[in-house]
């Protein structure tokens, strides 16, 4: 850390030393400090660079407890790198836990859309999806347009994202569809997931058959 930090007296723009040291800080829990040093590093550095600074940035600042300035930080990553899926990733899931599930949902499919065999992002979006159909603030329209282009990046193949898309038909009032799609995810499901799922995705194809959408939720900034 000292040879770092006499390197920079010299040379100040050494991005190189200016990294490392952040990341020694950052190891040490010295979080305002390490925090500087991203923050210069990003007067000199550029494209995937400088996005990487913004990552590890909103990454200590959500460890402080500052969850708006970290979101900020990861949206200003991205418009150095548009192509980072983690940060996609990332802010998906700070945005969830803000209560902002259109925005995450936005987020994961970015994600998915550039890496559509991604079961984690499959996962992460279906969830999200899920989450909204039973959202009393959420529009059923715009949730269901994100559902169907979810299936379409998943290729029909993803029983996870068939769910949140029948309950996605279902609060549109579309039943036959709502019925269809989740007939099409019990068989994909019978191939590999757990009994759990498909009990929970037997009792919504109920809701569906008596042409009622799944019941709303309460919603929280919980990622419950």
């Amino acid at each position: 850390m000292a040879q770092y930090q006499q390197l920079l007296k010299i040379k100040p723009d050494f991005t190189e030393a200016i990294h490392s040291l952040g990341n020694l800080l950052f190891q040490q829990g010295r979080l305002d400090e390490a925090l500087s040093q991203y923050q210069a590093a990003l007067k000199y550095d550029q494209g995937r660079t400088a996005a990487e600074d913004c990552n590890q940035m909103a990454r200590i600042l959500l460890q402080k407890g500052q969850r708006d300035d970290a979101i900020i930080a990861w949206q200003k990553a991205l418009q150095f790198d548009p192509g980072d899926v983690a940060v996609y990733n990332n802010l998906g899931r700070a945005l969830l836990s803000e209560g902002r599930l259109e925005e995450a949902a936005v987020q994961y499919q970015a994600a998915l859309n550039i890496q559509p065999g991604n079961v984690g992002f499959q996962s992460n979006l279906a969830q999200t999806i899920w989450r909204l159909t039973r959202s009393p603030g959420a529009n059923g329209d715009n949730t269901l347009a994100l559902a169907q282009n979810a299936n379409q990046l998943a290729r029909g193949n993803s029983p996870l994202i068939l769910r949140a898309l029948a309950a996605a038909y279902a609060r549109c009032g579309h039943f036959p569809e709502a019925i269809d799609t989740g007939n099409r995810a019990l068989a994909l499901a019978a191939a590999g997931q757990p009994p759990a799922f498909i009990h929970s995705l037997q009792q919504e194809m109920a809701f569906y058959q008596a042409g009622s959408p799944l019941p709303l939720l309460h919603q929280t900034n919980s990622t419950k």
